[in-house]
């Protein structure tokens, strides 16, 4: 019995060695991959420190790479949904300023199974040119997710979807060795922020900028960076790129057809017929007397990200979801998702596009008129600036691969293919017809109970806007938030808030009896107060625009915060 209790002994002894060993190696092989509490990597590689770089994959095998440092091109994952007319632009603009060509990049692209077209004819043009590589979604979702979207709403199965894709998609991109990557929409478009070209941003600033017209104008900057760059907000090889959001107001002929190659027209082009972006603030008095300001912008950023600083096991970590803003959240945490463009290097033009593509994606499950609601309400608010930041791209492109060649890629751009059944496009001077018995209609200032974003969650807001089908944009009176676009089955009259826990009679118990529900010229104090100085700024200089005086003056009170704070510290 003693020689069996040593022998248990020392088995057990030799078990947890063993385990402790596994251990030990578990948190090597996990050391750079990030902080689990923080979500952030401890540590990157310098692209241009390097002339072979160490990846690491699942089953920890190294595998080693060389790198050319006189050639950087980049990859792409892409959703697509009904939008052949934009992707034919986009994968010709790209393939012009990111190098997304040739066996230097992968792009690999998934349609969503309520598409009515398919991008392959698109995607077979750029054989020989790109590497592509079209997946269906049994590529990226388990059987057990595909079971649940079946039962799930669209907006919740396009959210899973697209996050599975985006996931998987930079894994296998990883996997293949590729280093920059970028996840976007195909009516947005990748530049240089042209304040790197303005030497009033000494901190942005970069002389001898390659142009739009010569090929790689976006990755003959990139390959040159070095991260962390606080400057450009790269923090980490997750790089944020502030979206400017463009209308569809109209410009003259000239100024669209302004250095159009011969055989191209550009009014077929998002990037060079619409030129209009940059909102002005409204200003919406509640019964409570609380001034809100209403703006239109394109939303949080989107990313480019440098696979080639990165691990395979760092695609792998608890936290990365694949969300459209921050794919990779345990690298991508460090910047504001709001990050203006005084602090970034690339920036994205959004565009909406003409009326009948916006309203074309017949899949869009919240309908026709609620398309065209939020179509008229953007075009309301935007348009103060102009840009033709872009206008070079078809020329060099042209020039690039040849006349004949572009021609042939670039057949049909912004042409909408006919579909089955499909309802003739929507006009801004339409009507949609009511059903005067059964909708409620309400009026600018009514005030209303209103399912935030659809989660089933009511709370008290006033009508802002009123657009034709039974179409309201709102504003939540305890928070100045808004929600687009509602139909009248997410409106009510009465009822208990959700979060005040309201009724009506209680909330108009603690109104305010002076306030002049509506919108008001009466700015808040800390608005007016900040667009003195904006104008202020613009007026020392004419050829400032208002966003660039806006960008300066926020640089400005940062300055001005951090000496306060470096004075207090001192005083102390």
């Amino acid at each position: 019995m003693r020689v069996r209790a040593h022998h248990l002994r020392c088995f057990l002894f030799g078990l947890l060695a063993l385990i402790g060993l596994q251990i030990a190696l578990f948190d090597k092989i996990f050391e750079c991959a990030g902080n689990v509490d923080e979500g952030v990597p401890l540590r990157f590689r310098n692209l241009r420190q390097r002339d072979t770089v160490q990846l690491i994959d699942q089953k920890e095998a190294a595998v080693e790479i060389s790198v050319d440092d006189d050639f950087e091109a980049a990859s792409g994952c892409i959703l697509v949904c009904d939008d052949n007319h934009f992707l034919i632009e986009w994968i010709a603009y790209h393939y012009h300023v990111i190098n997304l060509r040739d066996q230097f990049t992968h792009f690999i692209v998934t349609s969503d199974p309520n598409s009515r077209t398919s991008p392959q004819p698109i995607l077979d043009r750029w054989k020989g040119l790109i590497d592509i590589e079209y997946w269906n979604e049994s590529r990226f979702l388990d059987p057990d997710d595909i079971t649940w979207l079946e039962r799930a709403k669209k907006l919740q199965m396009h959210r899973l979807r697209q996050r599975s894709f985006n996931k998987e998609c930079l894994r296998e991109l990883k996997r293949r060795d590729k280093g920059w990557t970028i996840l976007t929409d195909t009516d947005e478009f990748v530049t240089l922020n042209p304040k790197l070209n303005d030497t009033r941003y000494e901190s942005l600033y970069t002389p001898n900028l390659t142009s739009i017209r010569e090929p790689g104008s976006v990755m003959d900057y990139l390959k040159d960076i070095a991260i962390p760059n606080e400057n450009i907000s790269a923090f980490t090889p997750c790089i944020p790129i502030h979206r400017w959001q463009f209308s569809s107001r109209e410009s003259t002929p000239e100024e669209v057809e302004k250095d159009v190659p011969a055989e191209f027209h550009g009014s077929d082009f998002l990037t060079l017929r619409w030129r209009r972006f940059g909102a002005e603030m409204k200003f919406f008095q509640t019964m409570r007397g609380d001034t809100c300001g209403i703006q239109r912008r394109a939303g949080p950023v989107k990313t480019i990200i440098d696979l080639s600083r990165l691990r395979l096991v760092d695609l792998f970590h608890d936290e990365v979801e694949g969300g459209p803003h921050r794919p990779l959240e345990s690298v991508c945490g460090l910047y504001d998702a709001f990050v203006t463009p005084g602090y970034v290097a690339l920036v994205i033009h959004h565009f909406l596009g003409r009326l009948d593509q916006w309203t074309y994606r017949v899949t869009d499950n919240r309908g026709a008129g609620y398309r065209l609601a939020r179509f008229k309400d953007m075009n309301d608010y935007i348009g103060l600036w102009k840009s033709d930041d872009l206008r070079l791209w078809l020329q060099g492109f042209v020039e690039s691969v040849g006349e004949k060649e572009a021609s042939r890629l670039l057949v049909d751009v912004g042409k909408l293919q006919p579909l089955p059944g499909q309802l003739p496009s929507l006009s801004f001077n339409q009507t949609l017809e009511e059903d005067d018995t059964k909708t409620p209609k309400y009026e600018v200032g009514d005030i209303v109970l209103a399912d935030w974003r659809n989660y089933g969650q009511w709370d008290w807001a006033h009508i802002t806007a009123v657009f034709d089908g039974g179409f309201y944009n709102v504003m939540f009176i305890h928070d100045c938030s808004e929600d687009l676009g509602l139909g009248t089955e997410r409106l009510k009259k009465a009822g208990r808030a959700y979060r005040t826990g309201l009724t009506y009679e209680e909330l108009m118990a603690r109104g305010n009896p002076a306030a002049i529900v509506g919108y008001t010229d009466s700015a808040p104090a800390w608005v007016k107060t900040r667009q003195v100085a904006v104008e202020a700024k613009a007026e020392e200089d004419d050829d400032v625009s208002e966003e660039e005086a806006e960008a300066d003056v926020a640089k400005e009170k940062e300055v001005d915060e951090e000496s306060s704070d470096s004075k207090d510290s001192d005083d102390e």
